[in-house]
């Protein structure tokens, strides 16, 4: 087939926003070839390929592609996000993202580009839950090509799992939108464009809802960005099932200046060593006072016990102070709490990650501030599992779990909300009958806890917690 070639192509498409994905698979259809056949007519110079990567177009030339169809190169970039702007991660790169669909647009042979955004969870004019996703369609556009049978006096291809089907020249079922369907979807997606143009002004919100999955871990920080991005931009135009986790924001603004790189550590009795001691008074005059016998009970054991607790009677919020400590005062065992020799020892400096700045008082107060309470979330996240280990990170911790910026000026820290970190302390305090060494458990001994946490981990381990000797590996709270 030479380059020059029309292909065949419906001018009654592309739909709105109607994916690259779903674009390729029609173009296939129609004109009876296969993908290595395709990506070569549309490829850039110097970028030849015989895949079809769908999800961005940094290798097409759309000159091209507009010519071959015949449709204006407008209407085709809506089709892939890297054209709209969206940071698009690796995975999008190499296609091991899956196909998402709502199963009502599928009846119009329809793949909206926005199905493919993690956090959207439903179609928004159907308010249909998009369905896992499928590597089969993934596949079957990217190199495999439709399978073909011939029945009477049709040809009908399909995908291997049947989401993609033809009858043909027309997706099986379909109806076609009629221009009143066409113009609400135009609609939802320019208020969910300009949605997103706003959410776009902090890249790193940006960057994270842009991921290609969210795991369990990740679902708090999830509904804490979420947060972020709807106080930055509004509330989301398109329903989104995931709830959204209130959050204290605190910010600050610091210039870039022409200096040596910071120290990460700083000697006691600095202004830095003020600040921490003044953090270390509020906080636990604030949210420990109530748990100084928990306090008391934890800060007063044994570095081999802080490895055989018990993770459904350990109080969070104590393991979230004694955590914060030791990884600020860089230490392990937590019996140095017991003694007065290491006080002089340097601290932590917490600073974004720039070598071009000096970092300020409000930077470092609200860095170590917020640290603490991502260490208590985490925590909580953790007691809701039977096994589940504190490690101290290296070096250097990353800030962005919590500390977001815009364009490395304006940085904020997202603290989840206090009172509920509070309430879920305390439903594990509750419970729990205080008598002497009542975090402790002897469930498992510290031997076979080793063969559980690999060798570099537990050189660095400051809390191992569990509730029985059955269950699965520990699960890792880095700090």
């Amino acid at each position: 087939m030479e380059i020059n070639t029309k292909l065949i192509w419906n001018g009654n498409y592309p739909d709105p926003y109607e994916s690259g994905f779903n674009i390729f698979s029609k173009i296939l259809q129609f004109n009876l070839i296969r993908p290595k056949t395709l990506a070569p007519l549309i490829s850039k110079p110097g970028k030849i390929t015989y895949h079809i990567n769908f999800w961005i177009g940094d290798w097409i030339d759309f000159n091209k592609f507009s010519e071959i169809i015949g449709v204006d190169q407008i209407c085709l970039k809506r089709g892939f996000l890297d054209q709209l702007g969206f940071l698009t991660p690796n995975k999008y790169a190499s296609n091991t993202s899956n196909i998402r669909q709502c199963q009502e647009c599928l009846k119009y042979g329809y793949h909206c580009i926005f199905f493919e955004l993690p956090f959207i969870t439903h179609c928004p004019w159907h308010l249909t839950k998009l369905t896992n996703g499928c590597h089969q369609c993934v596949e079957t556009i990217y190199n495999k090509g439709l399978t073909t049978i011939s029945k009477h006096d049709h040809l009908e291809r399909f995908s291997y799992c049947k989401h993609i089907r033809f009858v043909g020249d027309e997706p099986l079922f379909s109806n076609m939108f009629s221009d009143l369907q066409r113009d609400e979807i135009k609609s939802f997606c320019d208020d969910f464009l300009q949605w997103w143009v706003k959410v776009h002004e902090n890249k790193m919100i940006a960057e994270f809802l842009s991921k290609n999955s969210y795991g369990l871990h990740t679902s708090s920080k999830l509904q804490k960005f979420l947060n972020a991005a709807e106080n930055l931009a509004g509330e989301c135009p398109w329903f989104i099932d995931h709830p959204r986790q209130k959050v204290r924001n605190h910010k600050w603004v610091y210039k870039p200046k022409d200096v040596l790189p910071f120290p990460y550590h700083v000697r006691r009795g600095s202004n830095i060593d003020a600040i921490y001691r003044s953090l270390k008074r509020f906080i636990f005059k604030k949210y420990l006072k109530p748990h100084k016998k928990c306090w008391n009970e934890l800060s007063n054991i044994s570095y081999e016990k802080a490895q055989l607790l018990d993770s459904k009677k350990s109080c969070t919020v104590a393991l979230a102070y004694a955590s914060w400590r030791l990884s600020i005062e860089e230490f392990i065992n937590i019996e140095v709490f017991k003694s007065n020799r290491f006080s002089d020892k340097e601290l932590q400096i917490f600073s974004i990650p720039s070598n071009f700045h000096i970092p300020s008082s409000a930077e470092i107060s609200s860095l170590m501030y917020g640290y603490f309470f991502y260490i208590w979330d985490e925590i909580n996240f953790g007691a809701k599992h039977s096994r589940f280990c504190i490690i101290k990170d290296q070096p250097n911790f990353n800030f962005s779990k919590f500390a977001i910026g815009n364009d490395g000026y304006e940085w904020q820290i997202l603290i989840p909300d206090p009172k509920k970190l509070i309430f879920k302390s305390l439903q594990i305090c509750s419970k729990t009958v205080k008598f002497k060494n009542w975090m402790y458990t002897d469930l498992i001994s510290l031997e076979e806890q080793k063969f559980r946490v690999s060798e570099g981990e537990s050189t660095r381990t400051l809390f191992r917690l569990e509730s029985n000797v059955i269950g699965k590996e520990y699960l890792v709270i880095m700090i």
